[in-house]
């Protein structure tokens, strides 16, 4: 139960990351990518996403 929590909790907060990207890079505005990209490589680097 708790693996399928954190599944969940990985999806839908790496849907809203997804969503930000493209809502940013539409917008081009290329701070706010840089920081997005930075924020994703941080959480891999963490291990709040894993592979």
């Amino acid at each position: 139960m708790a693996c399928s929590v954190g599944v969940d909790f990985s999806a839908k907060l790496m849907a809203s990351l997804a969503k930000n990207f493209e809502d940013e890079y539409l917008k081009e505005d290329n701070l706010s990518l840089r920081n997005l990209t930075l924020l994703l490589s941080y959480l891999f680097i963490f291990g709040v996403f894993s592979r």
